[in-house]
């Protein structure tokens, strides 16, 4: 995970790392990664007219950026062992970019150096493993 410096689609991301939004893909070829970032690079929230909510669309914010002022360059990737039927399983759902009105005014202001939001993922640990590990780290405890 990290600042990559490169949107999603760009080539050292999708071409060299063989990282792709597409979960069939990873599922079927272990080379590639999952990117689940690949999401996030349309707006937050959808247009209401009259509302004149904030949104983001990316991790990086360049206030003199063109075509667009926000890029994604704070992703995490997985292997398809996150996919398979392992201990450890992604929970996709919980994958963001944190986001609230502090962190908002902050990467929007020209005064500071915050320009990156940060990136959360969640792994979900399999109810057998999680006993495994539990007993596990009791009989270290014991020792």
């Amino acid at each position: 995970m990290g600042d990559y410096n490169d949107d999603p689609y760009s080539p050292s991301l999708a071409q060299h790392l063989l990282a792709t939004r597409d979960r069939e893909l990873v599922r079927k070829n272990d080379s590639y990664l999952y990117n689940p970032f690949w999401r996030m690079l349309g707006e937050s929230a959808p247009f209401n007219h009259g509302n004149e909510s904030k949104s983001i669309c990316g991790t990086y914010y360049y206030s003199s950026g063109k075509p667009s002022r926000w890029f994604t360059f704070d992703q995490i990737m997985f292997s398809s062992a996150f996919f398979q039927n392992g201990p450890f399983l992604l929970n996709e759902g919980r994958s963001m970019i944190i986001w609230n009105e502090d962190l908002d005014s902050r990467i929007r202001s020209s005064d500071g150096i915050f320009d990156h939001l940060p990136v959360l993922s969640v792994i979900d640990v399999k109810e057998a493993t999680h006993m495994a590990i539990s007993n596990t780290l009791t009989e270290l405890m014991d020792f």
